[in-house]
């Protein structure tokens, strides 16, 4: 086993650290988690990574045994920063809130069953009360396997029962009121089969002659303007900056899937369960181009291609609540059709009940939020069981970016949107089509159904650029940065915020080393030499400091950065080019954002890395320029106005590994 052990840490309160093990396990792990050297907790588990609440400060370490293998996790770095209290940021959820009443039944759902949920060791007593009722109902525990859920997660403390007995709406209405009059029952409820739930019917598309031979497929990726900036989500520019996802996990749930597709041969599409494809599969194919449709040059390419996506028909609700880890984006692409209209997988008390479940184990979960016209804040139409920590994805127009008429709104979790019309992806046929599902497309998927997989595909590469810059964003930093987004056309209609991702991003970047204090790099004793670098927004800029050390008898130096986090806190011996620094700033207002920089050691040999010890064309190495470089195309998404930060870095040694000349660059871009 080639088992590799990653640490990520999410800042706030509690503060936590996620450790995530490469490898598919078949057998248990032990867990140690170190600070300073000092052991932690430690935990065994079968599952692929566990969440750890720390309340101290340190470089925190792990070591995983498989009972083979000894691997140690990076370093994880904790300051007193990140254990300060966030706005919004806890693990902690409400309260358990009163859930009685308030049952709804599924219109197109005909077949159900009733779920009880009790204090765990109550079954007895629940059993003595179907007893004196009279009635033979058999009670069976629900299979659901809660390994995969951290010690302090509260679903240890509660059981699932079920009654095995079909019923009569009127009858398990009945029998619901009475149960939740019980002392240790949280509550009782008709839960629909979803196993079988039908697609939702689109006018849009009808049905086309697949006799016809294709050609080649072209490549429709320009069409897929929800890719771009201005009215789209602005993906390319994060693909650019080469992140297209691949450190993220999304688990998505639709009605079906055509797995053969050509678009879905790529190897990051996983299959856990789908219905026959007999049955219509358009919908959830076409929900998985826009996630996860292969780069290839033809047909049309995913938001966060790069991503693992695993595939879950409507009926596994459970197999996602036993396989989903902390950090995994789990977007449910489904509605509920009631006599009060469509509504939300959440308006169902036990898929509330098991939205709540995931985000308390850290879990990203977003939701349809359906196509009704509906005012979800009225709880005659949709049931507030109060906060499940989940997400509803409005529509919007691909004109004006304001809600489309179809699209519900003005639920509290009400929180972001995407295209509702005009989205080109696999499926369907209306763009191509021919014998089969394999070479299928079209440019008219919509409503929240289209956009629910774009926005799981744009929390995604948030989620992989976080983890690249070694923090997990939680469900609760997830919708702090959402609410941060400049494309906020429909905040006024109540659907929330189109993300830009390119900008969001950057407020990731923010996240990353918000908790990095410049002032404290140094001790006050220490006399580090002040450097004053200015630029300007929106051009390229650069700017040079000699360093001249021939008569100093310090040889082979080069520049390392205080932080890791900011940039390479080592030396290498040579390599030419620039290396890219990543700096917090500060405006009038105290917003922080980010500044990318390029640092480089320029000298009569060219430009090296800026920690380059060496200068292989025979140039001194030790009379050179720091060069600090602001490209115009590194920083699109920094707001004008005047920003301020600092780079605490070092003049180092490779030949004198004492020496160490404290510096502390001063930037300044207005």
């Amino acid at each position: 086993m080639n088992m590799q052990v990653k640490a990520f840490k999410s800042p706030g309160t509690p503060c936590t650290v996620y450790i995530e093990v490469s490898e598919t396990l078949s057998s248990s792990i032990s867990i140690a988690l170190y600070a300073d050297g000092i052991l932690i907790n430690e935990v065994k588990t079968q599952n692929r990574g566990y969440l750890f609440r720390v309340e101290r400060s340190g470089n925190y370490v792990a070591i995983v045994n498989d009972g083979v293998t000894t691997v140690h996790s990076n370093p994880v770095m904790l300051s007193a920063e990140d254990l300060q209290p966030r706005e919004g940021n806890t693990l902690s959820m409400p309260q358990q809130p009163d859930l009685s009443g308030q049952n709804v039944f599924v219109s197109d759902c005909m077949k159900f069953h009733l779920e009880i949920k009790i204090q765990k060791g109550t079954l007895q007593q629940l059993e003595g009360y179907i007893q004196t009722r009279g009635t033979p109902f058999t009670l069976i525990r629900k299979e659901l396997d809660v390994h995969s859920f951290p010690d302090w997660h509260s679903i240890h403390q509660y059981e699932y029962i079920l009654i095995a007995q079909p019923l009569t709406q009127g009858a398990a209405m009945t029998l619901c009121d009475e149960l939740e009059t019980l002392d240790n029952v949280l509550y009782a409820t008709p839960v629909p089969d979803a196993e079988k739930l039908s697609p939702p019917r689109n006018d849009n598309f009808s049905a086309f002659d697949k006799s016809e031979p294709l050609a080649t497929t072209p490549d429709f990726s320009g069409d897929q303007r929800y890719l771009d900036s201005g009215k789209g989500l602005n993906v390319r520019t994060v693909w650019k900056n080469g992140n297209t996802g691949k450190l993220a996990v999304i688990r998505h749930m639709d009605f079906g899937l055509y797995r053969k597709h050509e678009d879905f041969q790529g190897g990051n599409v996983h299959v856990v369960n789908s219905r026959s494809e007999s049955e219509d599969c358009n919908h959830g194919t076409a929900s998985v181009g826009c996630i996860g449709a292969a780069q290839n040059g033809i047909g049309v390419t995913g938001i966060a291609y790069s991503a693992a996506l695993y595939f879950y028909d409507t009926g596994d609700l459970n197999k996602i609540q036993e396989q989903a880890n902390p950090g995994d984006i789990v977007s449910m692409n489904i509605q509920w059709n009631t006599s009060n209209g469509y509504i939300p997988a959440l308006g169902i008390k036990s898929w509330w009940d098991a939205i709540r479940n995931l985000t308390e184990k850290q879990v990203i979960v977003i939701m349809a939020a359906g196509n009704g016209n509906n005012d979800l804040s009225n709880s005659a139409i949709c049931p507030d069981f109060g906060d499940s920590g989940g997400i509803l994805v409005g529509s919007c127009s691909s004109v004006t970016g304001r809600r489309l008429g179809s699209s519900n709104f003005g639920h509290p979790a009400s929180l972001i949107n995407a295209w509702g019309d005009s989205v080109t992806t696999t499926g369907y046929g209306t763009l191509q089509t021919g014998p089969g599902h394999e070479r299928d497309y079209c440019n008219n998927f919509s409503g929240t159904s289209s956009a629910t997989p774009q926005c799981a595909a744009a929390l995604a590469l948030l989620q992989s650029h976080a983890k690249s810059r070694g923090i997990l964003l939680t469900p609760d930093a997830i919708k702090r940065v959402i609410k941060a987004s400049d494309y906020q056309e429909a905040k006024t209609d109540r659907i929330g915020f189109r993300p830009n991702v390119a900008q969001l991003v950057t407020l990731v970047d923010a996240l990353s080393v918000n908790s990095l204090d410049a002032s404290r790099a140094f001790t006050p004793e220490t006399s580090a030499l002040n450097l004053n670098a200015n630029f300007s927004t929106g051009i390229d800029n650069e700017t040079m400091f000699p360093f001249d050390y021939r008569r100093s008898g310090v040889k082979n130096i080069g520049f390392v950065a205080h932080y890791p986090q900011e940039g390479p806190a080592n030396l290498e011996w040579c390599a030419y080019g620039e290396t890219p620094f990543i700096v917090p700033v500060k405006n009038s207002k105290d917003e922080v954002s980010v500044v990318n920089l390029k640092l480089s050691k320029w000298s009569a040999g060219g430009h090296f890395t800026v920690n380059s010890a060496a200068d292989t064309y025979g140039g001194s190495p030790d009379n050179v320029h720091l060069v600090l470089s602001m490209r115009a195309e590194d920083n699109t998404c920094l707001r004008s106005g005047t920003w301020q930060g600092t780079l605490p870095m070092y003049v180092t040694s490779w030949n004198d590994s004492n020496y160490r000349l404290p510096l502390r660059l001063n930037i300044v871009i207005s």
